[in-house]
């Protein structure tokens, strides 16, 4: 799952807050838990086609993998920066 992999390999520990249309496999909140060996990672999932969520935390990371892209009227509110683009899990 190419969305866990770049999660591991970042040395970032901010919560994180990952776009899912489905809560299947690969983007299933217990398969990212099993495939993700990091303790340390507050993870919350959201579909970034129709919501967003507001943690209560002075940083985040957004993630928006290729097969859960954001809703383009949803793109002013991260001008800020702090999101990622994964490449697609189905496809690898």
């Amino acid at each position: 799952m190419a969305t866990a992999g770049y999660l591991q390999s970042s040395a970032d520990d901010a919560p994180v807050m990952l776009s899912s249309i489905t809560p299947e496999a690969p983007h299933d909140p217990a398969v990212v838990r099993m495939t993700l060996r990091r303790d340390d990672l507050t993870l919350r999932w959201f579909d970034g086609q129709r919501a967003l969520l507001f943690p209560d935390a002075a940083r985040v990371r957004v993630v928006f993998p290729e097969v859960a892209p954001l809703n383009p009227a949803l793109q002013p509110y991260f001008t800020g920066g702090g999101a990622h683009h994964a490449p697609d899990d189905a496809a690898g």
